[in-house]
């Protein structure tokens, strides 16, 4: 029979071992507004239309906005984290 002091360590070790987890995938990954992929296939979509309207941009100009794009995609989720936090009722632990 598993005592309550048992069960005790075994959520413990648990908990460590999903925050360990948690840290590890937080440090693998990075949120879809901050790849250049992503926004690489939106203006993939976009420039083509914008040619078909009778813009056309250069493939520099095309590289130049979609890392601008990145960029501010990335600048725009450090804003909602920071503004998150502080606006949070709970404490982090």
């Amino acid at each position: 029979m598993v005592t309550p002091r048992e069960k005790k360590a075994d959520l413990e070790a648990e908990t460590a071992r999903m925050s360990n987890l948690d840290d590890a995938v937080t440090a693998l990954t990075k949120p879809w507004y901050a790849s250049k992929a992503v926004w690489g296939g939106m203006l993939a979509v976009l420039f083509p239309l914008l040619g078909a309207l009778g813009h056309q941009l250069a493939p520099e100009e095309m590289a130049v906005i979609t890392d601008m794009l990145a960029m501010l995609g990335a600048m725009v989720g450090g804003v909602l984290a920071i503004y998150g936090r502080i606006k949070a009722r709970k404490v982090v632990v």
